[in-house]
């Protein structure tokens, strides 16, 4: 990008990129306000300008955010890029503040429903497991949102782990119960050789 001291393009490294902002464009930093997840509106400072990567030909605009997100936050400012050379600064980071939920969702895919677990290879197969994987996931996100679970359990399930082991244990219920109310169901159910567990599912 331009230098403003040494009046010439060259690259620069973040930290000193956010003194120059600081030093030289003061005038032309915006605060943009924008709605958190909480539903509370912030204002931050904010400086956009269009430059190069390094060892990138491809035309791209910065945004970068001066200060901390929240109290919590260790970086004193954040350098968003994108390729859209039209999008406005709080577009920008509106959207990147979408990534929190994709996060989330992909940590809850692999942490309970095994995203990255297959044991296959060709790359259809992977597309069918993931989408299966996604399947499961959104009707899990359904009945977290819709389901009255709480009517039903005694204890509210509230991660995804606990609602998927809530909905297998009432599909366990359901199954055995429809098992106890048929003898001919429980017979033939998976061939069951055990006469004592048979016994059992019908008594």
């Amino acid at each position: 990008m331009y230098h403003p001291v040494k009046k010439t393009h060259c690259c620069i490294k973040p930290d000193e990129l956010v003194t120059l902002i600081k030093k030289h464009y003061c005038d032309k930093i915006k605060y943009v306000t924008f709605k958190t997840t909480d539903g509370s509106e912030v204002s931050h400072k904010t400086y956009s300008f269009e430059a190069k990567l390094k060892d990138c030909d491809v035309p791209i605009k910065f945004v970068v955010i001066l200060g901390k997100w929240n109290k919590d936050d260790d970086n004193k400012y954040h350098i968003l890029i994108t390729n859209n050379l039209r999008a406005s600064a709080k577009m920008v980071i509106t959207n990147y503040l979408l990534r929190w939920g994709i996060e989330n969702c992909f940590k809850e895919l692999k942490d309970t429903f095994y995203f990255d677990h297959y044991q296959v290879r060709h790359i259809n197969k992977i597309d069918k497991y993931w989408n299966l994987c996604l399947v499961a996931w959104t009707l899990t996100y359904w009945i977290k949102q819709n389901a009255y679970l709480t009517k039903i359990l005694e204890t509210k399930p509230t991660t995804f782990n606990e609602i998927k082991q809530a909905v297998n244990s009432l599909l366990e219920f359901a199954s055995t119960n429809a098992l106890s109310k048929n003898e001919k169901l429980a017979n033939d159910y998976f061939k069951i050789k055990s006469k004592r567990l048979k016994k059992k599912l019908v008594a």
